[in-house]
């Protein structure tokens, strides 16, 4: 893929791809990018399809860093198993690239595709391999997926007449767009041309051939970049015709409170002018009240004007009357104008909120637009930046991982290829020589213990602190070589060639050094000869392992009563009998 980017010239090309590696162990899901092992699960999407939550897709930019993945994984494989199983770590194990292609240009177009390496584990019969315990659990959970996947494909081929069950298990589910959907499947299925294995050969082939069966309806998920602009460009234009209108209907909100305003206003001016009126029509009616006292004092003097007077007072009277009659009248309108401007008041002061409130909406929603405008424009700058970032974050765990371990990345140390390391056997072709242990000169210990320990192991009988290998320099001015020797730590279990260690011992290349009943490694030291090839080296370290056993100190003194036991209740004829149990007991021992 890179290099096809990188020869097309006269076409920019902008290639994003994420990276994702997991293992499936007994229907167990397990992320081979992170240091930590939590069980996973797959999810179907409607829309985007199967997916696992918590999956790192680590970004890459070329192809070294895809090998750095696939080692790292590997490496991380290999230590898993040892703590899962020591005796297997046959598994599935499933590497995806999800990649994203745009091409610029009035042409250009953006494509999507996501690509699945998958690493099936064999099956196997119990009665050949005679299983048991936790292999045979193993044997049983492969069996079963590959079922799974054999009743999907059979189903998929058209020759069952019934719909595929993909949720029958984990690998089947996060497979389905790969088997069923818009997609490319190839299939290599290894076989053996052992007579013994003809069984399992014809099976693999019948496997094969049904799989040919399957038809997918393959397409490019391609974008034309013309209709990607001009669609962002409607978008665009969509929203900024939004954000006119909502500047319009602000402003007509504006205009809206205005008017309200204007029109309390002159309600306020009308009110007073009211009360301007009530406060002359009272004086008048003080000032007639005050003369009908004053007339009151005169009557006695003035009899002759009596008529007069009563007739002026009548009509004072009947002015009196009519001006309390104006006067209660003004005071109804005045309580009716009260009640009117009061509920004029609430109901501006309701308006007033609704209006606020719908300015406020309305310039959150201004906002809101302007962020989808410039996250527009800046969605693409954004997106290559986090994706840099988290590179170097993942690159980092992932160093860090390595380091804490003492176990050695592609990218090893300046000295390297002078400097003797240990590299793991394993009987799985796959995690054959994923972990290289560098040995400095100095000290370097070896164990369970994080925090004493370089190199950090964990397995069965792998104590804290199991043994140190020292390297010292050469002398100068003399022939005398390079020196390497383990040292046993307390009662680890250390052996070199099959030989348990008793103090100290030294190592040469292609010797084979145990740790615990977990690991085995080869010392290599450039610059020797060896010609031991790696699968003579691991066959010969487990022959040498199972002649050279021997009890362990711990259970010699019940042996060795059982010996006795035999003899003295067997006699002298079956005596002979107990060497056999005493050398099957070692070796049951050992295993």
């Amino acid at each position: 893929m890179w290099q096809k980017q990188q020869v097309e010239e006269g076409v920019k090309l902008e290639m994003a791809v994420l990276a994702s590696y997991l293992e499936i162990y007994q229907e167990k899901m397990f992320d081979l990018l992170v240091s930590t092992r939590t069980d996973l699960q797959v999810r179907l999407h409607p829309t985007l399809g199967p997916h696992v939550p918590g999956l790192i897709q680590s970004p890459v930019t070329n192809s070294k860093e895809v090998n750095e993945l696939l080692d790292f994984g590997a490496k991380n494989r290999a230590v898993g198993a040892t703590s899962m199983n020591a005796n297997s770590s046959r598994s599935h194990a499933i590497f995806t690239l999800d990649i994203r292609l745009s091409y610029s240009g009035s042409k250009g177009k953006d494509l999507q595709s996501r690509i699945h390496f998958v690493d099936l584990a064999g099956s196997e019969k119990q009665k050949k391999t005679h299983a048991s315990g936790e292999r045979l659990q193993e044997g049983i959970a492969i069996n079963q997926s590959l079922s799974s996947l054999s009743r999907v494909i059979q189903a998929l081929a058209g020759t069952s007449g019934i719909q595929p069950v993909f949720r029958e298990s984990k690998l089947t589910l996060l497979l389905k767009e790969a088997l069923s959907g818009n997609s490319r499947t190839v299939l290599l299925a290894c076989i053996s041309p052992a007579r013994s294995n003809h069984d399992e050969s014809v099976s693999t082939l019948e496997f094969a051939a049904r799989c040919k069966l399957i038809k997918t309806h393959a397409k490019k998920n391609e974008q034309d970049k013309k209709v990607l602009i001009e669609t962002l460009a409607k978008e665009k234009e969509d929203v900024e015709g939004r954000l006119e209108a909502e500047r319009q209907q602000k402003l007509l909100l504006q205009q809206e409170l205005e008017r309200e305003r204007e029109e309390v206003r002159e309600k306020q001016e009308f009110a007073r002018s009211v009360q301007e009126e009530k406060q002359r029509i009272e004086e008048m009616l003080r000032k007639l009240q005050d003369e009908q006292e004053n007339q009151k004092g005169k009557d006695e003097a003035q009899k002759g004007e009596l008529e007069r007077i009563q007739q002026k007072k009548a009509e004072e009277e009947s002015e009196r009357m009519k001006l309390q009659a104006e006067l209660l009248q003004l005071r109804r309108k005045e309580e009716e104008e009260r009640q009117r401007l009061e509920a004029e008041r609430a109901s501006e002061e309701r308006n007033r909120k609704l209006l606020q409130e719908a300015l406020t909406e309305s310039e959150k929603r201004e906002r809101d637009l302007k962020n989808k405008a410039e996250g527009l424009e800046n969605l693409k700058d954004s997106f290559q930046a986090d994706m840099e970032k988290k590179a170097q974050e993942h690159k980092m765990q992932r160093d860090n991982h390595l380091k804490k371990l003492g176990i050695a990345g592609l990218e090893a140390f300046e000295d390297s290829s002078t400097t003797p390391y240990l590299v793991n056997m394993n009987p799985d072709k796959s995690l054959e020589g994923c972990l290289m242990i560098y040995l400095p000169l100095g000290e370097t210990r070896i164990g369970a213990d994080f925090e004493k320990c370089n190199v950090c192991l964990t397995g069965v009988e792998v104590a804290k602190e199991v043994c140190v290998i020292t390297r010292e320099k050469e002398k100068e001015g003399t022939e005398e070589p390079e020196k390497m020797q383990v040292e046993r730590l307390g009662d680890a279990l250390v052996r070199v060639n099959g030989c348990q260690v008793e103090g100290s011992s030294d190592l040469e290349s292609g010797d084979r050094l145990a740790i615990g009943r977990a690991h085995i490694f080869r010392v290599v030291i450039p610059g020797s000869s060896s010609e031991e090839t790696v699968e003579s080296n691991f066959e010969k370290a487990m022959k040498e392992l199972q002649d050279k056993s021997q009890v362990d100190p711990r259970w010699r003194g019940a042996v060795d009563e059982a010996v006795m036991i035999v003899k003295r209740d067997k006699g002298t004829e079956e005596a002979r009998l107990s060497g056999c149990l005493s050398y099957s007991g070692e070796h049951r021992i050992f295993a």
